[in-house]
């Protein structure tokens, strides 16, 4: 039942979408896609990986129906959308407007590298005595083995957000044919300083989704275009990929393999939720919005540490202390942190949260998505791009709990510049379109 109740689900989105946008390339299918295919895969038992509860499916059926019915409410098509700004379905690709303040973007790399380095020591020891999986556990767990809570902050909150944005920024710019060497050669020492200093997978995953996203979006969702226009985009996919197997082959979960470890990531999350919501840890501490909009309201929290001394207590840190604890989703597969975006909903509102968080997250990525169409400018892309990998990765978590997003969004903005803010830009042939594809 929940298997045809997910593949009625997406064929329905997919169907309305394409009708009502002109495209499948649009916020809501890589939600619905994402939420349908992970709960269809959920009910396999694939990799002896325990059914999720029955109220895990329906809230997450809950929250497709309503992201996809506060997004067709609240967002303007697509297709209309290009034709208000005089744009023609058949010109692509999309040529955005604005720059990118590289001098800033630079001099805050260099001061994260500054930031950072001391610390190499300490992770090639862990990784010689306990590889990469002891890496990411040592790295997380609040000690001196890696580094003090303090300074763990400042690398989540301040150091992640720059790697982030450099990376964002240089997949944006390689859409538009104007990336840099020196951009380039800083995001690869990006992913690989943050990669090897806390064992993890998801910075390379992210770079991977921006670039897909980015490529799929000025090409206006046209695969087989984007491909072959873009043919150094499968050489960066297949690089990312080869360090994503390579990397996962170290941190394997229960000597699975690479589409193992996949599986397992991003299904198991939903039978985490189940075993998390056992105990009801919302009763009596409920959040009220502070999950939904954790990325503004918890600098009110970092404020009162840095001002008065008081200990942080953010919705970030309160629902990571429940979530922290391994919890057995498989006989032999324990998991931890990962309960979807939908748990920061409930410790909001309980079980009403689900229907009020995802109407909000839905009406902000719509609102996003017809602000990048009607503006097209690189600010308006990488927005756009960002919400997109949030909904693709909400099986997972709420990108939105966290400071680190705020930061993320704030850094967006200060490297970005519209270069003609008073004339309308109109999206156009790229010169570079009559080149040999590189």
């Amino acid at each position: 039942m929940v298997l045809a109740i997910s593949l009625a689900l997406l064929v329905w989105v997919l169907l309305v979408s394409y009708v009502r946008n002109g495209t499948l390339m649009s916020i809501n299918v890589v939600f619905s896609a994402m939420w349908c295919i992970c709960l269809a895969l959920s009910t396999l038992g694939l990799y002896g990986i325990y059914r999720p509860s029955d109220t895990v499916y329906i809230m997450s059926f809950s929250a497709i129906v309503v992201f996809n019915l506060v997004y067709f409410a609240g967002s303007r098509s697509i297709h209309n959308t290009l034709l208000r700004c005089g744009v023609s379905r058949s010109v692509k690709p999309m040529l955005v407007d604005g720059d990118i303040r590289f001098g800033l973007l630079y001099a805050l790399n260099l001061g994260a590298y500054a930031y950072s380095l001391p610390f190499m020591p300490k992770a090639i020891a862990i990784m010689k005595g306990y590889g990469l999986a002891g890496l990411r556990q040592f790295a997380f767990a609040q000690s001196s083995a890696m580094a003090t809570t303090h300074q763990l902050l400042v690398f989540q909150w301040i150091v992640e957000p720059i790697f982030t944005v450099t990376t964002l920024v240089t997949a944006l710019l390689f859409t538009q044919r104007r990336g840099t060497t020196v951009l380039t050669l800083i995001t690869l020492i990006d992913l690989c300083l943050y990669s090897a200093l806390f064992g993890g997978r998801y910075a390379l995953m992210r770079a991977l989704m921006y670039f897909i996203f980015a490529a799929l979006i000025v090409n206006q969702g046209r695969f087989l275009q984007t491909v072959k226009r873009y043919r150094a985009l499968v050489l960066v996919i297949v690089v990312l990929v080869a360090a994503l197997v390579v990397v996962t082959g170290q941190r394997s979960i229960a000597g699975k393999g690479f589409f193992g470890n996949v599986i397992v990531y991003y299904t198991g999350s939903f039978t985490y939720l189940s075993k998390t919501l056992e105990t009801r840890p919302w009763d009596g501490h409920l959040l009220l919005g502070a999950g939904t909009f954790g990325f503004i309201t918890n600098f009110m929290w970092i404020a009162a540490k840095v001002l008065f001394g008081v200990d942080y207590a953010g919705s970030d840190y309160v629902v990571t202390q429940i979530t922290q604890y391994y919890m057995r989703i498989a006989d032999t597969v324990a998991y931890n942190s990962m309960t979807t975006m939908l748990f920061p909903f409930i410790m909001d509102f309980g079980y009403v949260g689900v229907v009020v968080g995802t109407a909000a997250f839905a009406w902000a990525a719509g609102r996003t998505e017809s602000f990048f169409y009607r503006r097209q400018t690189i600010f308006s892309l990488g927005l756009y791009v960002l919400l997109l990998f949030a909904c693709f990765d909400s099986v997972l978590l709420y990108e939105f709990l966290s400071p680190t997003m705020g930061v993320t969004l704030l850094l967006l903005l200060l490297f970005t510049y519209r270069r003609q803010p008073c004339k309308k830009h109109v999206t156009q042939v790229l010169a570079w379109n009559t080149r040999t594809s590189g």
